[in-house]
């Protein structure tokens, strides 16, 4: 039975220089072992974090030191000082995750090894069910897990037991250290799970902890599944064959969590999910926002959305001062150019406007909801123009307003599509004598 193990390690594709992450507990001294043996051809680091926790932590990191020695590897080790608050058991997993991290791109490696195996799996798959969560959670720890774009964490013996990789040391005749606090039940939660639940739970069936993983694995691979559909409807989405209102509701929790993993948002808690999820079905308000963290939002302008930073104002960034545009002369406003002009362009971008008098100056601005264009029938408020043409709130900011003669002769309402006053559209068989050109400066 040990010599799975043996293959399982063999069997791992490694780059020239590996990061293993060693304690001197059984379950790294094992993988060591095993990679010393069946991958000679890999230079290995041994990377050993000192808690300082516990009388014996240097006592461990003295016993790693004579591991690194007798297999002739490089070992690089760090101390931790602790922290004043919090979680001690989170802060130090942060903490020799970066140290390995750094290590990985110091030795430009891309693979950190560590001896994970199928109790420790058990054990974080009960502790997430117990503190609950999102259901992905219960998937446990992956074998392969990507912490960087360029360093992945690598768990070659998760799919073994505590009691077989015993009996590897055993067999092989190798030393370890024991951590006195893992008899302590009291310690952490996760000795409670190890040291008693556990315990109780394979006296209902030995399988137990097999089981456990076995139910993980499923729902990893459901998890996969969920993401590959989410992802096709995100698809079509992005290619406008379908927005977000026609997402089966059922399905609109994991297109939004894709969404937002796709734009390195992550750890969004599921209240607000259903947040975005309600202001997507609420019908009756075509725009909204929901804050996601305290940097971002999302915003939802009709069937689209955006996701925004709190922290940048789309108003200022989008400020256009109102300027006067003089017949045929070319004028700049930020990284536009205008003109005003009574000889009828060739080609480019331009209205025309109708007018029974001279028009020889033009304001040019900013628009305001209140700003009110002629129609056949009176007139019309530039808000419920908005409506009326689906504006997206961000693009309202960008609509621009053509005022002469005291009169509002045109209204931006996005890119090239323009609303004309009824007063200034060219009658029948009559020529416009007006035309505003613009041009974006490259």
């Amino acid at each position: 039975m040990t010599q799975n193990i043996l293959d399982q390690v063999q069997a791992l594709q490694l780059p020239n220089k590996v990061i293993v992450a060693v304690s001197g507990g059984v379950d790294s001294v094992v993988l060591l072992d095993a990679l010393i043996k069946t991958q000679p051809q890999v230079e290995f680091i041994v990377a050993h974090v000192n808690y300082h926790l516990r009388p014996q932590s240097d006592n461990d990191a003295h016993f790693v030191a004579e591991i690194a020695k007798k297999y002739h590897v490089v070992l690089r080790k760090v101390d931790w000082q602790g922290i004043d608050q919090g979680s001690v058991e989170e802060a130090a997993r942060d903490f020799r995750y970066c140290f390995f991290e750094e290590l990985a791109n110091e030795y430009a490696t891309n693979t950190i090894l560590v001896a994970h195996h199928a109790n420790d799996q058990a054990e974080t798959i009960l502790l997430k069910l117990v503190r609950g969560g999102k259901l992905s959670q219960l998937s446990g720890m992956q074998p392969t897990r990507q912490v960087s774009k360029t360093v992945q964490i690598v768990r070659p013996l998760l799919p073994f037991s505590k009691q077989l990789i015993k009996l590897y040391a055993q067999q092989h005749r190798l030393e370890w250290c024991e951590d006195s606090t893992n008899a302590d039940s009291a310690y952490t939660p996760r000795n409670l799970i190890r040291l008693e639940i556990l315990p109780r739970l394979t006296t209902i069936n030995h399988k137990a902890i097999e089981h456990i993983n076995q139910t993980a694995s499923q729902i990893m691979q459901q998890e996969q599944m969920i993401t590959m559909q989410a992802t096709q409807y995100l698809d079509d989405i992005m290619q406008s064959k379908k927005s977000w209102g026609d997402i089966p509701e059922i399905w609109l929790s994991a297109v939004l969590s894709t969404w937002l993993q796709k734009q390195k948002i992550f750890n969004i808690k599921q209240v607000q999910i259903d947040n975005v999820k309600q202001l997507i079905q609420n019908t009756h308000k075509t725009y909204g926002m929901i804050q996601i963290n305290h940097q971002y939002q999302v915003v939802k302008s009709y069937q689209n959305l955006t996701l925004e930073s709190r922290l940048q104002n789309s108003k200022s960034s989008l400020d256009f001062p109102e300027f006067m545009l003089k017949l045929n002369q070319w004028q700049i406003n930020g990284h536009m150019q205008f003109q005003w002009t009574n000889q009828k362009p060739l080609s480019g971008h331009f209205i025309a406007v109708h007018s029974d008098h001279d028009i020889d100056q033009v304001t040019l601005r900013r628009a305001k909801t209140s700003d009110k264009i002629a129609i056949k029938s009176g007139h019309k408020t530039v808000k419920r123009l908005f409506i009326d043409n689906k504006v997206a709130h961000d693009e309202r900011y960008q609509s621009l307003i053509i005022e002469g003669n005291g009169q509002i002769l045109a209204v931006r309402l996005r890119d090239d599509h323009w609303r004309i006053s009824d007063d200034f559209i060219a009658k029948q068989d009559s020529q416009p004598n007006y035309w505003l050109l613009w041009r974006i400066e490259e």
